[in-house]
């Protein structure tokens, strides 16, 4: 479950040649670029692999995997390896699909929580000059293009997130989320398509025949 919610911290879309050299330009010249693609996103998919480090197991799992967004509150991820999973979000529901055992959860999704930050990045919901304190990144793997962003609201599970920015288009091609429980987890996109016309019923779930639906439990008022 964890790996679901700490996914998807973004592939946003504006392609801009910069008229400053890389070793001239500043977090204040990129965030303007990347946060205009949010204004003419409507919708995207691409390729992601993802890994994900579990401290108190000492031990790091890799996905593998499909994006599918459309602005503003409908996401796909489908999961293709080491197993096959299906996550929808359309508004305020969520249903994770599982083939192997022929169940579907149902649950509640809010855009309050923590976990949900990503979406409200992808479909231009967040600002993130106004919620994040933005960085050049430092440490061995330091470019003009890679970025530190702090939440600027302290949040008990999230510390920083480490993004790196394609100088050819300005798309987010790497991300680094890092919790506070020294949990992390990487994502790696690819194959990124905007604009290409998804249509409401690709977010659609339809339960094979067999499926056993999970609803949650809801306490009487």
């Amino acid at each position: 479950m964890r790996k679901r919610f700490m996914f998807l911290f973004l592939s946003l879309a504006l392609f801009a040649p910069s008229l400053l050299s890389a070793s001239e330009i500043l977090p204040g010249d990129l965030i303007p670029k990347v946060q205009a693609s949010y204004q003419g996103l409507k919708d995207l998919k691409a390729s992601f692999e993802q890994e994900t480090t579990i401290q108190d197991f000492k031990t790091t799992v890799k996905y593998t995997g499909e994006l599918f967004l459309k602005k503003k509150d409908k996401m796909k991820l489908v999961y293709l390896q080491p197993k096959k999973e299906d996550l929808y979000i359309v508004g305020n529901q969520i249903i994770t699909y599982l083939p192997d055992q022929h169940q579907a959860v149902s649950g509640i999704f809010s855009k309050e929580q923590e976990s949900q930050l990503p979406l409200r990045l992808l479909s231009g919901e967040s600002i993130l000059n106004r919620e994040f304190i933005i960085k050049p990144a430092s440490g061995k793997n330091a470019s003009p293009y890679r970025l530190l962003l702090i939440p600027r609201q302290k949040d008990e599970d999230l510390e920083k997130v480490e993004i790196e920015i394609d100088p050819s288009t300005y798309l987010i091609r790497e991300l680094r989320l890092y919790q506070r429980n020294q949990n992390a987890s990487s994502f790696k996109f690819s194959n990124i398509l905007i604009n290409s016309g998804l249509t409401d019923q690709s977010f659609s779930f339809i339960a094979p025949e067999g499926t056993d639906i999970i609803r949650p439990f809801l306490p009487v008022k």
